[in-house]
């Protein structure tokens, strides 16, 4: 606070700068892991392309008769399951973006309506911890996911 009560004030001089450190670091956190999330949507592709090509030479070989309807299964349910793990990496980053907006409107907001005399300091920080809050559900599911792809990408590989 640069002023103290009673202290005479001209129009647009700073009264106070809000912190918001914790925030800020949360969001960079926020949107550093949603680029990682992104990098493995792109894996994922990757690992869409080689199902993609064991289902095909398990149909050649299926069709061969050389190969068992269980390894022919097999493969095409490893290439479903790749493309079914993309489409929920697209969708889980949306909601993730989604997030982030909310987050750093939440904020916008909150910073506004004090500067504005409509919040006090204890409402302006409870709004501030909701932001703080909704960033770090975003990270979390994030990870998760990381963790679901990791453990897919590991299925695969066997």
């Amino acid at each position: 606070v640069n002023v103290e009560e009673g202290t005479v004030v001209k129009a647009n001089d700073v009264l106070a700068i809000l912190e918001h450190a914790d925030l800020d670091a949360a969001l960079v956190a926020v949107k550093a892991t949603a680029a990682r999330a992104k990098s493995e949507l792109l894996e994922q592709d990757v690992a869409i392309q080689r199902a993609k090509r064991d289902l095909e030479r398990a149909e050649k070989a299926f069709a061969a008769k050389s190969s068992t309807p269980a390894d022919y299964d097999k493969a095409r349910f490893d290439y479903e399951a790749a493309v079914a793990r993309k489409v929920s990496l697209e969708a889980a980053i949306g909601l993730a973006e989604a997030r982030v907006q909310e987050a750093e409107q939440l904020r916008r907001s909150a910073e506004e309506a004090y500067i504005n005399g409509q919040l006090d300091r204890l409402e302006w920080s409870l709004l501030t911890g909701q932001s703080i809050t909704l960033s770090m559900e975003y990270l979390d599911a994030l990870r998760a996911l990381g963790r679901a792809a990791f453990e897919l990408n590991a299925f695969n590989q066997f």
